[in-house]
């Protein structure tokens, strides 16, 4: 599946998608964010029918956990 992501937090993500997997699911993940890519499992927690679903880590390794801090201390960019 392709899916725009937001709210990203060290602990999870929020999927914008029609089509939400059931709660409860197990996902493999992998999403890119300027053209490096960060892997996990998850699990689905929360669903929106017909707008999305919460995703939480529950597989993280160090060195991918490291990529997602880095991510989410850098500064904004500007456009």
């Amino acid at each position: 599946m392709s899916a725009r992501t937001s709210d990203i937090s060290r602990s999870g993500y929020y999927v914008d998608t029609l089509n939400p997997i059931p709660r409860g699911s197990r996902v493999k993940l992998r999403f890119t964010h300027h053209q490096e890519e960060f892997e996990a499992i998850g699990l689905v927690v929360y669903v929106s029918q017909s707008l999305g679903m919460g995703i939480q880590f529950t597989e993280v390794s160090h060195d991918q956990q490291a990529r997602l801090n880095l991510w989410l201390e850098a500064p904004p960019r500007e456009f």
